[in-house]
């Protein structure tokens, strides 16, 4: 019973965050006692020059319930993760947060660059994905 409701309740996230921005690719890792961490690729980003931009995050954990600590590399220049490029996504809670790129007015003007975002769970188990990020220059 337990791990038909936390199937579901993983269901329920994965489908929500899908519909709201993430990407539909995902990447999984299986670590000791049965543990599974699993990223969603956020969706492909675009923002301009000064502006900044909200990223959708999704991990979906099985057989553990520990923090998840989420970590953005790869940035091209000019662009930065407000608050810093990790965040953790705490013990119990949903899977989903979020965090906001910030390109300064004289980010560089780029198409299509691959950004890193990295899940770390217990027992050193850790996911990649990846998504696009578009910097335009402002109009």
């Amino acid at each position: 019973m337990r791990n038909m409701t936390v199937a579901l309740m993983a269901l329920l996230v994965v489908g929500s965050v899908v519909a709201g921005g993430c990407g539909k690719v995902s990447s999984t890792v299986s670590g000791s006692s049965g543990r599974k961490l699993t990223i969603l690729a956020p969706a492909d980003q675009t923002v301009k020059q000064g502006d900044t931009n909200k990223v959708g995050l999704a991990i979906v954990r099985q057989n553990f319930n520990d923090a998840v600590e989420v970590e953005v590399s790869d940035l091209p220049s000019g662009v930065t993760v407000a608050g810093g490029s990790k965040l953790t996504i705490a013990a119990g809670s949903l899977s989903t947060d979020s965090m906001t790129l910030i390109a300064d007015k004289d980010a560089a003007v780029i198409t299509d660059h691959r950004v890193s975002v990295t899940a770390k769970g217990p027992d050193g188990i850790s996911v990649t994905e990846f998504f696009k990020l578009t910097v335009k220059a402002k109009s």
